[in-house]
């Protein structure tokens, strides 16, 4: 899909700053709506049709996340939903649990919001068909039998419990995830590490990883198997 067939709903009751984050957005391409709180977003995405929302968190009446589960409840595919905040009002984890395709802190990186919405925008067959262009530090392999209550999986990526790696939040981390579901063959690819928090057991952890690439051989088998299973999270909680 070309940046020129997408259009943005950009949802702040900082005005301005929406308005400066359109102007950004439509140099390249992309046709801009904005929506001065989650209630006239909502209004909007009644008789509009948007591709991708943009929201701000901290709003009155109908917050950002309010907004969000509104959205994912009338569609989980359709827009998606990226989430800007200055604040520590919901963790992560909750907010890709919740059905968030990205989450950025303020202040953010116009260009890095640039490459999430890019993404956010793609068929998933496509989106993971781009290797890395720096090998990722740190390895690691699953073994487990599904449904298991160490791995779990959303529309982007998947939540696992582990022990004591060296890998933080951003960090790319390359898997192999070995199911035994007679629908897959290995699953191997690269993420990136979007949350992590410590487990309930001594020594171990649990992390939420992106999916950002995946092997060819599996690729297209697993996607059409998660396809088969989506609900509302992006990455679920565990």
């Amino acid at each position: 899909m070309s940046s020129e067939k997408i259009r943005l709903l950009i949802v702040d009751d900082e005005v301005d700053l929406s308005q400066s984050i359109a102007t950004y957005f439509e140099i390249f391409g992309y046709e801009c709506l904005i929506a001065d709180s989650g209630q006239a977003a909502i209004d909007i995405l009644a008789k509009e049709s948007v591709q991708l929302v943009l929201t701000d968190v901290r709003m009155p009446k109908v917050s950002g996340i309010q907004l969000l589960e509104t959205i994912k409840a009338r569609n989980v595919n359709t827009p998606k939903v990226l989430v800007i905040s200055g604040y520590a009002d919901i963790s992560t984890e909750e907010l890709y649990h919740k059905g968030a395709d990205g989450f950025f802190c303020k202040p953010f990186d116009s260009r890095g919001m640039l490459d999430a919405i890019r993404r956010a925008t793609v068929p998933l067959d496509d989106l993971w068909k781009r290797a890395p262009s720096v090998d990722p530090e740190y390895d690691f392999i699953v073994d487990e039998k599904l449904p298991s209550p160490k791995i779990r999986f959303g529309r982007g990526g998947f939540s696992l419990v582990h022990g004591i790696e060296g890998w933080g939040v951003d960090d790319t981390v390359r898997f192999q995830l070995r199911l035994h579901e007679t629908e897959l063959p290995d699953i191997r690819g690269t993420g990136v590490v979007r949350w992590r928090k410590a487990g309930q057991a001594p020594n171990t952890s649990k992390s939420g990883i992106e999916i950002s690439y995946l092997d060819d051989q599996c690729r297209g088998p697993f996607v059409l198997w998660l396809e088969k299973r989506l609900g509302v999270p992006f990455i679920p909680a565990l």
